[in-house]
């Protein structure tokens, strides 16, 4: 682990398999609390209620990696990535526009490129568009996804690094 994530003055730090529960929490109440805006009530509750614990533990080990974002012991947000692909990235409700989403992106993108593996794309729900484009991914093109049985809008966006 290097330096910048492992740094005591920053809570972000790896995963650990008791944080499953606390992470799909947060991210239950972090779709809850957004995605109306975008997406019928039917979405937005099968998309919440298909959060598990479980999904966390599956996901790292087919290779996702995972940062948490900690205060006071509890996990205040998260992020995930695997082979160049941003894949999750979900800050609790309660302490939006902190900062938190910024700084769990900006770790990942350092580890990524560390591993020579750099963060190059994210596939996003519609209201996290503007917060990707304002880490510098751009707006590719719209697509869908299957949220249990039912299609949703997306978003593709790219990241490239400064040359």
């Amino acid at each position: 682990m290097n330096q910048h994530v492992s740094d005591r003055s920053i809570p972000v730090r790896p995963f650990k398999e008791e944080d499953a529960p606390a992470l799909a929490d947060l991210h239950k109440r972090a779709i809850l609390a957004t995605y109306p805006s975008c997406y019928t009530q039917d979405v937005v509750e099968a998309w919440a209620n298909s959060r598990a614990p479980e999904r966390y533990l599956k996901a790292q080990e087919r290779g996702e990696q995972f940062l948490v974002y900690e205060l006071e012991g509890k996990p205040l947000g998260f992020i995930s990535w695997k082979d160049g692909e941003l894949c999750a990235m979900y800050v609790d409700p309660d302490h939006h526009k902190q900062g938190i989403g910024s700084l769990l992106t900006s770790s990942a993108a350092f580890i990524a490129l560390q591993e020579g593996k750099p963060l190059s794309w994210v596939k996003a729900a519609l209201p996290a568009q503007g917060f990707y484009e304002k880490m510098g991914f751009v707006f590719k093109e719209f697509g869908t996804s299957q949220i249990g049985d039912h299609t949703i809008q997306d978003v593709l966006l790219e990241y490239r690094l400064p040359e």
